[in-house]
């Protein structure tokens, strides 16, 4: 009889524990609250940028859905946060070059700058996202970190082929060490980490130190590695360069989920020699380290001077 009345104790304790669990919507209120409660400075023009798996730079549907709900969130809260809106880059101005922030113009003086970004982890049967609120400077403004139930989250909220993309940052970083000979800085068009939907315009900006020829390098959620474009001149040092030029005003490039959607890796090559010619098939499986190695050392003459990086992004369907 102990033992029955024991059992019906951890049921009821098991099915209290799940009647009070977290959704995503519920953390990310919570996750404002919090927010709001340790800020060190008010109010904020805050740009929503990314949240990506911890110690990676892969995003998830679940993570887009979660920045959608703490949008509308601070959104709510209009004498803390007067204006927020999603990260983007003004294809006309680009005032800010490769800044985190978007420029904003302030209607207030009071009014400053703020950046939202984060990370989360799996930990037992939850996941753990924590937020933060950057100034321009780089300085934090305000945290948070909320638990979510991961028998609430209705989206993915990471990748099958996680083990294999942090393979391959890994081999991509350690290369990127002896491909360093000056600068390269590398943004996309909605950030790093960010989430790409079906249809998106995808460009890339690239800012060499120096005058360079440019090759950048796709490796998308089935494995395939594609060229994606190469420059046939040299590209001025110090000048953001969006790839591929616009046409009429128009991005060229889209999203297309049809092939399938998820993390995507892109790697852009810089050398003050003209690369070589490839051959016209195709990479496939997880090696784009193997066929960036394989770049490198195909014919870039030994007086070029080299520099890589590479971008992570996740695409979606809508």
């Amino acid at each position: 009889m102990m033992m029955k009345h024991l059992l019906f104790f951890n049921l009821f304790l098991v099915l209290l524990s799940d009647a009070f669990a977290q959704t995503p919507e519920d953390a990310a209120k919570q996750a404002v609250i919090q927010l709001t409660e340790t800020l060190s400075t008010s109010p904020l023009e805050v740009e929503i940028a990314t949240l990506v798996l911890e110690n990676s730079s892969i995003s998830s549907a679940f993570a887009e859905r979660f920045l959608e709900q703490v949008e509308d969130h601070l959104k709510r809260n209009e004498e803390d946060y007067p204006k927020v809106e999603r990260r983007s880059l003004d294809p006309e101005k680009l005032t800010r070059g490769f800044s985190l922030n978007q420029n904003y113009s302030a209607s207030q003086a009071k009014v400053q700058d703020a950046v939202l970004q984060g990370t989360y982890r799996e930990a037992g049967n939850k996941v753990f996202v924590s937020l933060r609120l950057l100034a321009e400077d780089g300085s934090r403004i305000a945290e948070a970190e909320v638990p979510v139930e991961l028998a609430k989250i209705q989206e993915p909220y990471k990748p099958a082929a996680e083990p294999e993309i942090r393979e391959e940052s890994e081999a991509l970083d350690s290369m990127g060490g002896l491909m360093e000979d000056f600068t390269l800085k590398v943004e996309l068009n909605k950030g790093t980490g960010a989430v790409y939907h079906h249809g998106d315009d995808f460009e890339v900006l690239v800012q060499p130190e120096i005058d360079s020829y440019l090759k950048l390098v796709y490796r998308d959620v089935n494995g395939s590695t594609t060229t994606l474009y190469e420059s046939r001149n040299p590209l001025y040092a110090g000048a953001v360069h969006r790839l591929p030029p616009r046409n009429g005003g128009r991005a060229q490039w889209q999203i297309d989920c049809s092939q399938g959607c998820g993390p995507e890796t892109l790697v852009v090559l810089a050398s003050t020699e003209p690369f070589p010619t490839e051959p016209e098939s195709a990479s496939r499986g997880w090696n784009l380290a193997e066929r960036v190695r394989e770049l490198q050392e195909r014919g870039v003459s030994e007086r070029a001077r080299q520099s890589m990086t590479f971008v992570s992004l996740t695409t979606l369907e809508r």
